[in-house]
């Protein structure tokens, strides 16, 4: 009997991953959700080229987990990378800037209505998925509470990302104004190796502020990158046929593979299709938005009232920062949300990218992850399905969970690789480990608006209170949290003499407008003690965080294992949920506690 074969071809985000490093990265993942299922799975083959990385699993049945070797497979995976990363092109000093300086800033605000229209339809259609079901369901209390609160925190979530790296900037002013200095000379340096190193640099920058310069901007690069998907594509479709072949793509890869199959011809296209957290859509918005010129005033002002507001403060107090930055950054706020508004009026309708016709598409994307545009491509349909994952909550970040998330994500992507086969070939599940009763969608057809569950706010609120309580202290307790910087000023003679540098420095930078510096030696040692407090802080978040986490998994494990049986997916009770998560709640509670104790009630206070 021949075993049934599946072809996935990865398509990596924006980054330098090295070769291989992708398709490794799923791989483990699918064994992972595989063991947590009691199969055994093994690599049987790697291959490694210059145009592409693959490997192959065996995929053993239920109950073979303990057997040495897969005797006996029921699937063959095949998982392939198309790595574009070297056709990438990093971008030019003067791009970086521009969009810092200028479209950054204004795609922000435009978010803030598009992502509003966004939610108003994904919101209509839960209803409508949860009214197919009884003509009198609707959204309960609590899950119109949470699409509120997700619809507030994703929209503005991109304004605040601003908002900080704004006090950053204020607060590291001589810093940044030291590294552009460094910048600038090294891009007149008429040395290859030390361009070599600026242009290594604004890589970085790029991977991390976008890789909109290049996408955008380089017609050229765009399509050497889409040109290595699409010859890895036509491979692995002429060598496993149309219906083998999967493409799973994160971040620009998404883009990029969209792009490619939307252009290649029908026969040669793979019939289905999965994104993560893609920025086909973000994208497309960007191509289609256009804002004026000029409000690289006003950001440039506000950017630079920032950086100066110690020297303001030196010279005018407190009401000079009441002007700038204050006045500045509230002028600016008020222009860009009118541009915003204006630019997405312009467009006359929500933009799409369009479905691939023939293909069957699974768009995912976590709710916190700002790359998504968060907005379906089309209504769900034969050809396409876009639906929200819960992801970890956590801003920015989760746009790089997903290949980790192997009791949400993974089981999607596996059920959608391996659709069409038959028990024991068909892996993964269409719903993840937590069941949403109130939705109604116990198939996984809706967009899944909202996915958290109550336990998840809980967490939630359990890290956000905490991450708030550490800047309450920084804030609140100065005299304490400026004796925890004295102490740690003290410590060795290094740390003393870093200090002493700290200061001459900030001394310098607060008189640099002809103004009086004030307490210097107390601002750095509050801003050494606040760093601590936050990184404390940060620390009990995290804890919390893994404990929690550690619970899901373990119902995970539990429920990946029910779904080869022929009862319903087994979860863990609400008692049981009850216990485990008072623990958690207790932990917190007790470090919390211990954490404002420590400040307030040490030998410093």
């Amino acid at each position: 009997m021949k075993v049934p074969e599946r072809t996935v071809v990865v398509v990596h985000g924006i980054g330098q991953q090295a070769a291989g490093a992708t398709a490794t990265a799923w791989a483990e993942s699918f064994i992972r959700f595989c063991e947590a299922q009691r199969r055994r799975v093994e690599v049987v083959e790697t291959a490694a080229d210059d145009d592409a990385f693959s490997l192959t699993l065996a995929v053993g049945a239920p109950g073979t987990l303990r057997d040495a070797v897969v005797r006996a497979p029921v699937l063959r995976l095949r998982v392939v990378e198309a790595r574009w990363a070297e056709a990438f092109e990093a971008p030019t000093a003067l791009s970086v800037l521009k969009w810092l300086l200028w479209y950054g800033p204004n795609l922000a605000f435009a978010q803030v209505f598009l992502t509003r229209r966004a939610h108003r339809w994904l919101r209509d259609a839960t209803e409508h998925t949860i009214a197919e079901t009884a003509p009198e369901a609707e959204l309960t209390t609590a899950d119109a509470a949470a699409h509120r609160a997700a619809s507030s925190a994703t929209s503005l979530g991109p304004v605040l990302y601003l908002l900080g790296g704004l006090v950053l900037l204020a607060v590291a002013g001589p810093l940044v104004l030291v590294l552009g200095v460094l910048a600038l000379l090294a891009a007149l340096v008429p040395s290859d190796t030390v361009r070599a190193a600026a242009a290594r640099v604004l890589g970085v920058v790029s991977a991390q502020v976008g890789d909109v310069s290049t996408f955008l901007s380089s017609p050229v690069a765009r399509g050497a990158m889409e040109d290595i998907v699409e010859r890895c594509v036509r491979s692995e479709v002429a060598r496993a046929g149309a219906d083998g072949v999967h493409v799973l793509a994160h971040s620009q890869g998404a883009s990029l593979a969209h792009a490619v199959l939307a252009r290649s011809e029908p026969a040669h296209r793979p019939r289905r299709f999965t994104t993560l957290g893609g920025a086909h859509g973000r994208l497309h918005d960007m191509r289609l938005l256009r804002f004026p010129g000029w409000t690289v005033v006003p950001v440039g002002l506000t950017a630079l009232s920032w950086l100066l507001a110690f020297p303001v403060h030196g010279r005018f107090g407190w009401p000079g920062l009441l002007v700038a930055p204050g006045a500045v950054s509230l002028v600016t706020l008020l222009v860009l949300l009118a541009v915003g508004a204006s630019s997405v009026r312009a467009l006359g309708h929500t933009p799409s990218p369009g479905t691939v016709r023939g293909v069957s598409w699974l768009d995912l994307w976590a709710p916190f992850d700002p790359v998504h545009h968060g907005r379906p491509v089309a209504a769900p349909s034969r050809d396409y399905l876009g639906q929200a994952v819960p992801g970890r909550m956590v801003f920015v970040l989760d746009h790089v969970y997903y290949e980790k998330d192997w009791h949400e994500s993974v089981p999607r992507v596996l059920a959608h690789v391996t659709s069409g086969l038959r028990a024991p070939a068909r892996l993964g599940a269409q719903r993840g480990v937590r069941e949403r009763k109130s939705l109604r969608d116990p198939d996984g057809q809706g967009p899944n608006w909202t996915p958290w569950s109550r336990r998840d706010w809980v967490s939630f609120a359990c890290r956000a209170s905490t991450v708030v309580a550490g800047l309450v202290l920084v804030v609140a307790a100065g005299r304490e949290v400026m004796g925890i910087g004295a102490a740690l000023r003290e410590l060795t003679a290094w740390t003393a003499s870093a200090a002493a540098r700290a200061d001459v420095l900030w001394t310098w930078w607060w008189e640099l407008g002809g103004g009086r510096a004030g307490d210097v030696v107390g601002g750095t040692n509050r801003v050494i003690g606040g760093a601590v407090v936050l990184l404390a802080a940060l620390v009990v978040a995290n804890v919390v965080k893994g404990l929690y986490w550690a619970a899901v998994g373990a119902e995970a494990r539990d429920w990946a294992a029910s779904l080869t049986s022929a009862g319903p997916p087994r979860r863990w009770s609400v008692a049981r949920w009850w216990r485990r998560g008072g623990l958690v709640v207790a932990v917190w509670a007790v470090l919390l506690a211990g954490l404002v104790g420590g400040v307030v009630g040490g030998p410093w206070a």
